[in-house]
């Protein structure tokens, strides 16, 4: 039900996303066998598996996940020094602890908190040059190497018509790596 409502809604699909609804199968499908009294042995395979996934895959997730913090901290925490109590905006995917961290009013890829960008990413190729003509944002924060791979990470549509459009819509906005010292 929870994929399925993903698919009616329009979310965006990313791989975490599965979590509750397969932990939530899986319970209901072990639980199910292990007390029809059939297959009592049921539950012993997912005893097995939460062993083996707590010991060998939570200490790995948790290490990402710190350093994902971690960097998206230090990204938020870069815009608010940089802003010095400004009322700036910022468009950018994750928004999460980048956005909490900045206090910048955030514009959003996905269209989570601003929902008219959705509407743009529908509308297909060009949206993000779109988005970034009607909000006019005082930061643009995207991932490693996505303008060079196009990726739209949630939506129909390339997020530029073309490699102008592109060089058009991003030239006036400066790289962290580029940009002077403040």
């Amino acid at each position: 039900m929870t994929l399925f409502g993903y698919s009616v809604l329009g979310v965006p699909w990313f791989y975490w996303y599965a979590l509750a609804p397969m932990v939530a199968i899986l319970l209901a499908v072990f639980l199910g066998l292990g007390t029809t009294g059939v297959m009592r042995w049921a539950l012993a395979p997912l005893a097995l598996f939460l062993v083996l996934s707590w010991t060998t895959v939570a200490p790995e997730a948790v290490r990402i996940q710190s350093h994902d913090a971690d960097v998206y901290a230090g990204i938020g925490r870069t815009l608010k020094e940089d802003a010095k109590g400004r009322d700036a905006s910022v468009l950018l995917e994750p928004i999460g602890l980048i956005g909490w961290s900045s206090g910048l009013r955030v514009v959003d890829e996905v269209g989570l908190v601003t929902p008219w960008v959705a509407e743009e990413r529908a509308k297909g190729d060009g949206w993000y040059a779109r988005v970034v003509a009607r909000t006019h944002p005082d930061y643009v924060v995207f991932r490693k190497h996505w303008l060079e791979g196009g990726v739209a990470w949630a939506g129909a549509g390339a997020p530029f018509r073309s490699q102008a459009q592109q060089d058009s819509t991003m030239a006036p906005t400066r790289s962290w790596a580029t940009a002077p010292a403040a």
